[in-house]
């Protein structure tokens, strides 16, 4: 997103992080909201949620909630409903993969064929090389 992407009176979505537990699959209606775009300035683009509560992003840091507030909910903004959808699917898969692999035992594989083993391993070394190379 850039801030080009944004105009006032513009509808976005916001996305809840209180009401999205990556352990289960999430209910994307239940974690966002429609709101709307109130202001773009220089830095911040701020946007009023269904309660009329205005939330600020700073666009400079990858549109991170700027909280000044003590509330303990954060959220993050979205062009549409579509995109959240695709960021929550992501999550909820990485989490996923995270559990399978932490809670695998050496017995898990004794079933698995030689081929399964040579996809995991492939797909394992692909998943090591991209990092190191966005670490860069």
């Amino acid at each position: 997103m850039e801030k080009k992407d944004f105009k006032k009176g513009q509808k976005a979505i916001l996305l809840s992080l209180k009401n999205v537990d990556f352990r289960k699959t999430m209910d994307i209606d239940a974690a966002t909201e429609e709101c709307t775009v109130v202001k773009v300035g220089r830095k911040y683009i701020t946007v009023e949620d269904s309660h009329g509560w205005e939330i600020r992003f700073d666009m400079e840091n990858n549109f991170e909630e700027v909280d000044d507030s003590f509330s303990y909910t954060r959220s993050e903004l979205y062009l549409s409903k579509e995109d959240a959808k695709k960021v929550l699917k992501r999550r909820y898969l990485i989490k996923a993969i995270e559990k399978s692999l932490h809670d695998m035992s050496w017995s898990t594989f004794d079933g698995i064929s030689d081929q399964a083993l040579q996809n995991l391993h492939t797909a394992l070394i692909a998943v090591e090389k991209e990092r190191i190379v966005l670490k860069k």
